[in-house]
């Protein structure tokens, strides 16, 4: 659940698309190359990008609300202990590298 969270902020912070998605469209922007392209073109190009990353964006908003509603209603009575221990152990490893050794 915390994963989720953090991935919903990150997705909704700043109105904008995160960081990795807005590197992925600039890359399709440049990727597609027509042969003598108008100002226009290139245009368009850049816009369909744009709506790609805020679609995306979107999506990602939408999947990461159902999870958390789908999460609540799973873990209504709180989840079992031994995925609890689980994923603080994982959390140690991943967010404080001297607690792994």
């Amino acid at each position: 659940m915390a994963k989720t969270l953090h991935h919903l902020r990150v997705v909704q912070e700043n109105g904008q698309p995160p960081k990795g998605i807005t590197r992925q469209a600039r890359i399709l922007t440049h990727f597609i190359k027509p042969a003598n392209p108008t100002q226009e073109t290139l245009q368009k190009l850049a816009s369909n990008a744009e709506t790609w990353a805020k679609q995306t964006r979107q999506i990602l908003i939408e999947h990461y609300q159902n999870s958390l509603e789908y999460l609540d209603d799973e873990y209504r009575e709180g989840p079992p202990m031994d995925r609890v221990q689980e994923a603080v152990a994982k959390a140690l490893i991943l967010y404080n590298p001297l607690a792994a050794r």
